[in-house]
């Protein structure tokens, strides 16, 4: 696995437990979302959420686009 490789699998899961984090805080209490993420960053947190899933999404995409571009399909071996 190259760099490229590894930079996407490494934001795939940073997005998914942002994401998750998220969630979980609005099964917590559900108007925890409307908040600020912190002072110093003034991004609503279901906003973070949305950019996280958003990030993991595509990041899995073009990992596996990535991980796809070296196989051939004639060369793949056929099961009966």
């Amino acid at each position: 696995m190259d760099r490229i490789s590894r930079l996407y699998l490494v934001c795939c899961i940073y997005g998914l437990l942002a994401w998750g984090y998220v969630v979980a805080l609005q099964i917590r209490n559900e108007n925890w979302v409307y908040e600020v993420l912190a002072k110093w960053v003034p991004i609503r947190l279901d906003y973070f959420g949305e950019i996280g899933f958003i990030i993991s999404l595509l990041c899995a995409i073009a990992l596996a686009l990535r991980q796809d571009k070296g196989v051939n399909p004639s060369k793949r071996s056929k099961r009966r």
